[in-house]
């Protein structure tokens, strides 16, 4: 089955890097106007580059705080003429349990992907749109140093089903995916090897499958749940982990 994204206008939230950087390309691929946001000026600016097609938009934003989300959406779907697909997977990643940590997790992970929703709200109801946020399995169970990530993943998986019955009788489908352990350049894993290569070699040695996963192989489920081909899907989290939650110490 082929998904196209032909003349959709697609807003994608933590774009720099990893998924969001790999979705943005995927989708332009396929057809779609896309823009770009994240912190990182510079590395939205190199993705933008990269993208094939034309009338892409990229700026940086702070998508931890209620003003940056706003201004950001709003930029973002004045130079598309609109939003058919919202794709959020910025995150804090905090691996502690601070106050700050917690802080940082609930303004990033979860209320980062609820105030864009929001900001987008007219926007998805007039294209009958669809939104994917990012959560993670770490929201199903006890992970070491994941307390506040965690804690805000679940949260986020919860935000997604009550929102999904919200915006049902308006055909905006709202779904979120969790990815297991992923590595991609500058990410946790990345770091990890050389940082904390006992970690990274415990890890691994549980993985069913024997490896992290990537950005590639988290990337078809994400061009399924955007795509019009789940069009009777919504208030779902799909766990796409290569089989992580079947691992046992």
């Amino acid at each position: 089955m082929e998904l196209s994204f032909a003349e959709k206008r697609v807003l994608i939230a933590g774009a720099s890097r990893g998924l969001g950087r790999v979705a943005a390309r995927a989708m332009a691929s396929a057809g779609a106007r896309v823009a770009l946001g994240s912190r990182d000026d510079a590395a939205l600016q190199a993705v933008l580059s990269g993208l094939p097609g034309t009338g892409h938009f990229a700026a940086s934003a702070d998508l931890a705080t209620a003003a940056g989300c706003a201004d950001w959406a709003g930029r973002a779907q004045a130079a598309l003429g609109g939003v058919d697909v919202l794709l959020v997977t910025v995150t804090a990643g905090a691996t502690g349990r601070s106050d700050d940590d917690f802080r940082t997790s609930f303004e990033t992970d979860l209320m980062a992907p609820v105030r864009l929703v929001e900001a987008c709200r007219d926007a998805l109801v007039a294209s009958q749109g669809a939104v994917l946020v990012c959560s993670s399995r770490t929201a199903r169970g006890h992970v070491p140093q994941t307390m506040a990530y965690g804690a805000a993943k679940l949260g986020l998986e919860h935000v997604v089903t009550c929102l999904a019955a919200e915006f049902a009788d308006r055909a905006v489908r709202i779904n979120a995916i969790a990815p297991g352990s992923t590595r991609f350049d500058g990410g946790f894993w990345d770091q990890a090897e050389t940082e904390r290569p006992d970690l990274y070699r415990r890890t691994l040695a549980k993985l069913p499958a024997g490896r992290l996963g990537t950005a590639a192989d988290i990337l078809p489920s994400v061009l399924f749940l955007c795509s019009d081909a789940a069009r009777w899907i919504t208030g779902q989290t799909l766990l796409v982990d290569g089989g992580q939650t079947l691992a046992t110490d």
